[in-house]
């Protein structure tokens, strides 16, 4: 497998995220950059912001396999069962590829009304995305929007190159909003990606 290469002067574009946060175990997306959420001690607040919906990574590619490595965390509330942790790869708002996650700690709320919490630890996940369309190929990788992440590692198949897809000169449609906009419950992001194109707009 062939290293992709994710700093700021690397070919991978993280879309719909504020703010990359650097630890010693790779990348840590976030949907509020820090100098915001320092100025609340709101715990719940700070898991949220983690959950990347309609974040993404967007690249040029001719691989047929990408590989994340990565540590995943997720929540869980009352009896409710732990939601699907769901990557996928569109091309042309088409999803190509999928990957449901295994591997992640859990935010346990045995009881929503109180605030006692119990963390479940969980392996590392090894996410595959495999089988996607033969040639040149513009790529959006999407994180689930109900798990947090933390990026060790990106790598294609060997041989495969990776670029910068092209300058996304669309108008950008920012929202703020509650977690109905959120969409934690979201199955796929098919239809989140189907509506950029239809209207015309970015995020």
């Amino acid at each position: 497998m062939t290293s992709v290469d994710l700093s700021s002067s690397g070919p991978v574009r993280f879309a719909g995220i504020a703010e990359l946060n650097h630890t010693d175990k790779g990348l840590r997306p976030s949907r509020l950059p820090a100098w915001a959420l320092a100025q609340t001690d709101a715990v719940p607040l700070s898991i949220v912001s983690s959950m990347l919906s309609g974040g993404r990574m967007e690249f040029d590619t001719d691989a047929d396999t990408i590989t994340i490595d990565c540590q995943l965390i997720t929540v869980k509330s009352g009896d409710n069962p732990v939601l699907p942790v769901t990557f996928e790869v569109t091309v042309n708002n088409r999803v190509v590829a999928s990957h449901a996650a295994a591997n992640y700690h859990v935010i346990h709320t045995p009881d929503p009304t109180k605030p006692d919490v119990t963390i479940i630890p969980g392996g590392r996940e090894n996410v595959v995305l495999g089988g996607l369309p033969a040639g040149d190929k513009s790529v959006r990788v999407w994180f689930p929007p109900n798990a947090g992440i933390e990026i060790a590692s990106v790598t294609v198949n060997d041989g495969a190159g990776v670029s910068p897809s092209a300058p996304d000169t669309r108008r950008t449609w920012v929202h703020y909003g509650s977690s109905i906009s959120h969409c934690m419950e979201a199955r796929s992001e098919e239809h989140t990606s189907e509506l950029q194109s239809r209207v015309d707009i970015s995020y």
